[in-house]
């Protein structure tokens, strides 16, 4: 298996919401707060995650390694 992507975030820019892992799509309800953001499952009840885990700086336990599936698009300001 090849190592995960760690991503990087523009703390000014919105948190992407659209995730997913081996086990399948997850969207992040919330921006996030303290270092956690509420994520759910098709489905399923919601929970948090460290932000360091979605983004795989760290190693999560249970969860992990994530893909972005959602990319900001451009917008008439980005020149």
């Amino acid at each position: 298996m090849d190592t995960p992507v760690k991503y990087v975030i523009d703390p000014l820019s919105p948190f992407p919401k659209r995730w997913k892992d081996q086990l399948g799509p997850l969207r992040v309800m919330c921006e996030p707060a303290e270092g956690y953001v509420m994520i759910r499952r098709p489905q399923a009840m919601p929970f948090c995650l460290p932000v360091a885990v979605l983004l795989n700086a760290e190693r999560g336990e249970f969860h992990g390694p994530f893909r972005l599936i959602e990319r900001r698009r451009p917008t008439s300001k980005d020149g």
